[in-house]
């Protein structure tokens, strides 16, 4: 499915923070994200697609909060998400190539650690 830069979110509760995702022809995933830290966090797992759902799990185990109906724009360059819970959260990805700046700072996390938030 490729490389996303998050672009819009419903929830103005976290306004400043910069995830970066990606989607692996494999079912493995890597989102980079800088939300209630300093520098980026990478977090990885596996995902599945079921028509127009998408689902996760982190590698430690822990399932994604939530699981989101998605679309693609016509044109390839646009995903967005909708979580499927009480409070529906959308977000918007803009496709775009990882920054290498993005790959190579970000801290590996197999497992939640503390009280972070884990972006999915």
């Amino acid at each position: 499915m490729g490389e996303w830069h998050q672009t819009k979110w419903s929830n103005e509760a976290y306004a400043d923070f910069d995830v970066y995702v990606e989607f692996l022809s494999d079912g493995t995933f890597n989102i980079f994200q800088k939300v209630e830290t300093p520098t980026f966090v990478c977090y990885s797992g596996d995902f599945a697609v079921n028509g127009a759902q998408l689902s996760g799990r982190y590698r430690d185990g822990e399932p994604w909060g939530a699981s989101y109906a998605f679309e693609l724009s016509g044109d390839g360059k646009t995903l967005t998400m909708i979580s499927q819970t009480d409070k529906a959260e959308e977000s918007v990805y803009t496709r775009t190539a990882i920054p290498e700046e993005v790959r190579n700072a970000p801290e590996v996390r197999s497992a939640l650690s503390g009280a972070l938030l884990r972006i999915f």
